[in-house]
C-alpha cells in the first residue's frame, strides 16, 4: 500500500508510550516451602541452593513433628534454574498435587503431602512476601494483647518439645502461672486497667526469659512457660526471678502490688503434653493455698 493512501494529522495524532510492568526476575525471589497443614502450619523454611533432607530425625534441615513422616523423608535439591524433589523410600510417601512421586521437579504453587497431616506449598517469594508471609504468622500465632504466644500454638510447640525431650533424653519443664487476685483488680479498677496488668505482666515474663522460651497466653489471666533442657530445680530458680520481676515495681493505673503464683512440673517420660500441664497445673493451686506469690514444684 502506498504512503499516500494515508492522511496522518501530526498536530492532531499522538503516540503514547505505555509502560507495561515485568514481573520480578527470579533472581530477586527465593524458593520457600510454606506449611499449609500439619502440626507446624505457618512456618517458612527457606531453600538455599544444595541439597537438604525433611524428616523427623534430628539431623533434617526441615525437621517436620508428623507421626507419619519418616526419619527421611525425602530430599530437596536446588541447582538455581529447578528445584527437585526426591522420595527417599518413605513408609507413606510424597505427593505432589495429589500425585504420589519419586522424584519431580517443583513449580510456584505445587503443594506437597508428608506424612498424615502435613502439606507444604512450594512457591517463590522477595523480601516483602517474605516479611508480609511472617507477619501473618505472627499474629496467627500470638494473643493480640500480650503478645504472648497463644494457647494453640503452645500445645504444639509442647508436643514437639516433649518429642525432642524424648529422643535425646533431655529434662523439660513446663511452668504454670496466673496473677492473684486478678478479678479484684478488674473490679476495682475496670477491665481497661485489667488489660494493662496483663499486658505489662507478659512484657515482665518474657525479658526474664531465654528466647527460646514459649511464653503463652494459657487463658484469661494464667500464662503457661515450656524451658527446654531445664530440670524442676532450675525452673524453680526461673520462678523467683519471675516472682521477683513482677512484684519489685509497680503496675501503671493501679495502687496496689501485683504479684504471681507458680507451678512447676518436669516432664516425665510417657506423659502427654496434657497431663504434664495438668501436673503444673496441680502445683499451681497449691501455690495459691499456701498464700500466693510463691512457686511450688
Amino acid at each position: 500500500m502506498d504512503d499516500d493512501e494515508f492522511d496522518i494529522d501530526d498536530e492532531q495524532t499522538a503516540i503514547v508510550q505505555v509502560q507495561v510492568p515485568q514481573a520480578p526476575a527470579k533472581a530477586t525471589s527465593r524458593p520457600y516451602f510454606i506449611v499449609i497443614a500439619g502440626p507446624a502450619v505457618g512456618e517458612m523454611h527457606p531453600l538455599d541452593d544444595g541439597e537438604l533432607v525433611i524428616g523427623r530425625a534430628a539431623g533434617c534441615q526441615i525437621r517436620v513433628n508428623d507421626q507419619g513422616v519418616s526419619r527421611r523423608h525425602a530430599r530437596i535439591v536446588v541447582d538455581g534454574e529447578h528445584v527437585r524433589i526426591a522420595d527417599l523410600g518413605s513408609v507413606n510417601g510424597t505427593l505432589v498435587n495429589g500425585d504420589v512421586v519419586t522424584e519431580s521437579i517443583l513449580n510456584d504453587g505445587d503443594k506437597i503431602r508428608i506424612g498424615s497431616t502435613t502439606i507444604l506449598r512450594f512457591a517463590y517469594h522477595d523480601a516483602h512476601d517474605e516479611a508480609f508471609q511472617r507477619n501473618l504468622l505472627e499474629g496467627v500465632r500470638r494473643d493480640g494483647l500480650t503478645k504472648a504466644f497463644r494457647k494453640g500454638y503452645f500445645f504444639e510447640r509442647l508436643e514437639r518439645e516433649i518429642a525432642f525431650a524424648r529422643r535425646h533424653g533431655t529434662p523439660l519443664t513446663v511452668l504454670m502461672l496466673d496473677a492473684d487476685h486478678f478479678k479484684a483488680i478488674n473490679d476495682d479498677f475496670g477491665h481497661p486497667a485489667g488489660d494493662a496488668v496483663l499486658t505489662e505482666l507478659a512484657r515482665r515474663l518474657m525479658s526474664v526469659t531465654r528466647s527460646e522460651d514459649i511464653v503463652a497466653r494459657y487463658g484469661g489471666e494464667e500464662f503457661a512457660i515450656a524451658c527446654r533442657g531445664i530440670s524442676a530445680e532450675q525452673g524453680a530458680r526461673l520462678a523467683q526471678r519471675l516472682l521477683v520481676a513482677v512484684r519489685s515495681r509497680p503496675f501503671a493505673g493501679i495502687d496496689r502490688p501485683v504479684t504471681i503464683s507458680i507451678g512447676i512440673a518436669e516432664y516425665q517420660h510417657g506423659q502427654t503434653p496434657e497431663e504434664l500441664i495438668d501436673a503444673a497445673d496441680r502445683l499451681l493451686y497449691q501455690a495459691k493455698r499456701r498464700g500466693r506469690d510463691r512457686a511450688v514444684h
